[in-house]
């Protein structure tokens, strides 16, 4: 997900002037995770190896490698059922001797549908065998850990569902039926062709499991655009509101979809990169990708590009809350900020429960200054999502831009309690805590910023500002430092240090700061003038004839 537009307080640089002057007196085959299994032989039935050198193919057709398949026909050549028999085996041979009565007359192909109905609903099996684990799609983990997430579970269903004779896709679930899952992130089942024409909906991943009735989608549901949508809401599968049919090109484009999420969480935006562009070489349509992409690209600073691939998320599937969404951050991160609250209004609009982009439509109501917006869209957010920590900190953002102290620090302390390793919420409250003069409470906050963060020159700064309220001007100049160290263009910080080397008593450092400063931001020349004149120094700029107060 792209990250969510927030207000940041402004520095306390006139909280600290005023208090010096009172101082001073003046390729998919391995995935992200692969970790293979030892070898280990297959069981020695000769009709399972037949069968297995079936899924084998089946597995190696998703682009794992060898040993994956063979680790993986070892996996459920264990899987007996209470005679000691292979289950797949079984499976197998019923549907095989179902398929040879209806070529020999001997039943009809109803009776045909429902032996492979039968079979499909056996596929259960896979449940007890495999544990629902978040994360898990990578058959090498599968493997491993015996734990698998909705793509783990698809591809096992469209492994030995076709190993055994059924017709398996997999199913991207575009949209649920249900309000469980406000913000959908997307989901991956499988559908089960019968000889009838009928399809089952097959969901192992689905709040413990979810198998359909037999039921046929054109009678219940409708191709709209790119996706199948229910023609009433007393559908057969009853859970999904549109979904999208794939085929084995389109269920590897998942595997590497969700390869390029798992790299994207970890902050590896390039290699997310490259895997969602394998998912939309494999599939055109593959709107989530587009999207995803384009959130990887907005991560690199690159937004005329994230927009792009936004647009074409919503070209492809125009009832997409999350690329509005995630379009809206990659407007508000390039300045764009009424372009940014229309889209994080559609996806209000499209879904009324998505608190993440209430909240990132409150902060950038804070960019611009709209801060009762701002705390009504944080309001809502946190109705929707009560432990929702960034929503808590632009509030308080907001809360403090009104100069509503108590409570913007009420909501910091909030964002801590949920989150103790936020280290904007610690900033944020450091900053409120200066300006009411608590410096002693600021420092301590701004101290946790910078253990949480210490590549942020910020909390540095402002730590130093700090100090220097209470006169502790040493201390201040080697924050200043470190600022300096961390951002060497950093203005604001040469000024200030030059302020801590005036109280000192260090005139030539503090000019070399004060003249440093200018250099980087001439808009701050009045302001050093002032600070110089209050401290006596005859400060020059480079050219010794030129006062610093003259025009040039």
């Amino acid at each position: 997900m792209l990250s969510k537009p927030t207000i940041r307080l402004s520095r306390p640089l006139i909280v600290f002037l005023a208090a010096l002057m009172m101082i001073s007196g003046g390729s998919a085959q391995e995935g992200l995770s692969l970790r293979d299994s030892p070898k280990a032989t297959i069981p020695a039935s000769a009709e399972f190896r037949a069968l297995s050198k079936d899924i084998k193919e089946l597995v190696k057709g998703l682009e794992y490698s060898d040993e994956i398949a063979h680790n993986f026909v070892h996996m459920v050549g264990s899987w007996k059922d209470a005679q000691g028999r292979a289950v797949l085996v079984v499976w197998k041979n019923k549907l095989a001797k179902a398929k040879k009565d209806f070529k020999q007359g001997k039943i009809s192909k109803a009776k045909l549908a429902q032996a492979e109905e039968n079979i499909a609903k056996e596929l259960s099996r896979i449940r007890e065998e495999i544990s629902y684990k978040e994360n898990v799609l990578d058959l090498a983990d599968v493997i491993k850990h015996r734990q698998a997430n909705c793509l783990g579970y698809s591809q096992l269903v469209y492994i030995l569902g076709n190993s055994v004779g059924l017709s398996v896709n997999a199913i991207a679930v575009v949209e649920p039926m249900t309000d469980a899952l406000p913000e959908w992130e997307g989901h991956i089942a499988c559908i089960i062709g019968l000889s009838d024409g009928k399809t089952m909906v097959f969901d192992l991943a689905w709040q413990g499991g979810f198998v359909s009735n037999a039921f046929m989608i054109d009678e219940e549901f409708g191709k709209v655009g790119n996706y199948w949508e229910p023609k009433d809401e007393a559908n057969p599968v009853g859970i999904y509101r549109r979904i999208q049919v794939l085929d084995r090109n389109g269920l590897i484009a998942c595997i590497y979809y969700d390869r390029g999420v798992a790299y994207a969480k970890l902050g590896q935006h390039t290699k997310a990169i490259s895997d969602y562009t394998k998912a939309i070489e494999l599939n055109q349509k593959y709107a989530a990708a587009y999207s995803s992409r384009g959130a990887a690209y907005s991560d690199l600073g690159e937004h005329t590009k994230a927009i792009s691939e936004f647009n074409k998320a919503i070209e492809l599937n125009p009832k997409y809350a999350g690329a509005y969404n995630n379009r809206g951050s990659a407007y508000a991160k390039s300045g764009q900020q009424t372009k940014a609250i229309s889209d994080f209004s559609k996806a209000i609009e499209l879904n009324p429960r998505y608190a993440v982009a209430y909240n990132n439509r409150a902060g950038t109501y804070g960019q611009l200054g709209q801060l009762t917006k701002a705390i009504s869209d944080c309001n809502n957010a946190i109705e929707l999502n009560p432990k929702y920590a960034g929503a808590y900190n632009n509030r308080g953002n907001a809360h403090a831009g009104l100069g509503q102290g108590h409570k913007a620090i009420s909501d910091y302390s909030k964002v801590i309690e949920l989150n103790p390793n936020f280290a904007d919420a610690y900033y944020n409250r450091g900053n409120t805590y200066t300006k009411s003069g608590q410096l002693s409470k600021a420092i301590s906050d701004y101290t946790k910023a910078t253990e949480l963060n210490p590549e942020d020159a910020e909390p540095y700064y402002t730590r130093a500002l700090a100090y220097v309220g209470l006169g502790q001007h040493t201390k201040a100049v080697s924050d200043f430092n470190k600022a300096i160290e961390l951002n060497p263009k950093y203005a604001e910080a040469y000024l200030t240090r030059g302020c801590a080397y005036a109280c000192l008593g260090k005139s030539d450092e503090a000019q070399k700061d004060f003249l440093k400063a200018v250099e980087l931001n001439p808009a701050l020349k009045a302001l050093v003038k002032g600070i110089s004149d209050h401290f006596k120094l005859n400060l020059k700029l480079h050219n010794p004839s030129e006062a610093l107060g003259e025009e040039q």
